[in-house]
């Protein structure tokens, strides 16, 4: 069942468009779960991002049968840009920025055709937003997003992964 989900997910994601920028990498001996982790996978948990309810798992094989709960339990692949950076699990969102004269909404049409709706337009900057796939699955936005690229006007696309928070400690 885990292969079989994990080879619907690209082997590499881009980070951004910025020549700087890293390519994600699929992990291939790890799985995220997303929601509450079932007590028979928790000898399995390598690492948790609490806020989130998101659990990364290391299983002996791909070959593992997960049992999930419910619908509200997701089970995704889990990315790094190199070895040792930390985890980061894509939501399926992705935020994409125009040329700043251009309004977000005029490409509503353009990106259905792609398969992709807008679900979120910052107030404060109309010219990018949040898409999602319209099937709403995660695997299918990554393997899409390169269509994205060749949409007019397109400045910046940014896949949504959710990683561990790092917290500053305060100097005072």
């Amino acid at each position: 069942m885990l292969k079989k989900v994990l080879e619907k997910f690209p082997a590499s994601v881009f980070q951004s468009l910025h020549e700087a920028a890293g390519v994600y990498r699929i992990e291939k001996n790890l799985c995220a779960i997303v929601g509450e982790l079932p007590e028979a996978m928790e000898k399995y948990c390598v690492a948790t991002f609490e806020h989130e309810k998101v659990s990364i798992l290391k299983l002996p094989s791909m070959d593992v049968e997960i049992e999930l709960p419910d619908r509200e339990v997701l089970l995704t692949a889990v990315y790094r840009i190199n070895h040792s950076d930390p985890f980061y699990v894509p939501t399926g969102r992705i935020f994409v920025r125009l040329r700043k004269k251009i309004n977000m909404q005029e490409k509503a049409e353009a990106l259905k055709d792609m398969q992709f709706r807008i679900i979120d337009i910052p107030k404060y900057a109309p010219h990018s937003g949040w898409v999602e796939h319209l099937s709403g699955k995660t695997d299918k936005a990554l393997s899409e997003i390169n269509q994205i690229k060749n949409l007019e006007d397109v400045e910046n696309i940014e896949p949504q992964m959710l990683s561990v928070r790092s917290l500053k400690a305060s100097s005072g």
